[in-house]
């Protein structure tokens, strides 16, 4: 899935990833849905401003 992220928390969000890859993750997201005319649907998800990304606990995993 693809989630749009705030200008500003680029290479804060970016340094995460990095320190993530390759484990599960968890992190806030904002979905949007508007009902399209003759466009179809469209729908956004985004990552609040300053929000954090965790790592699952192996707890979580089974």
């Amino acid at each position: 899935m693809s989630i749009d992220i705030s200008h500003d928390d680029v290479q804060r969000v970016q340094q995460l990833a990095n320190e993530l890859k390759g484990k599960q993750v968890i992190t806030p997201c904002i979905c949007n849905a508007i009902k399209g005319g003759k466009n179809g649907a469209w729908l956004s998800r985004f990552m609040p401003k300053g929000s954090i990304i965790q790592a699952l606990p192996d707890s979580f995993k089974r």
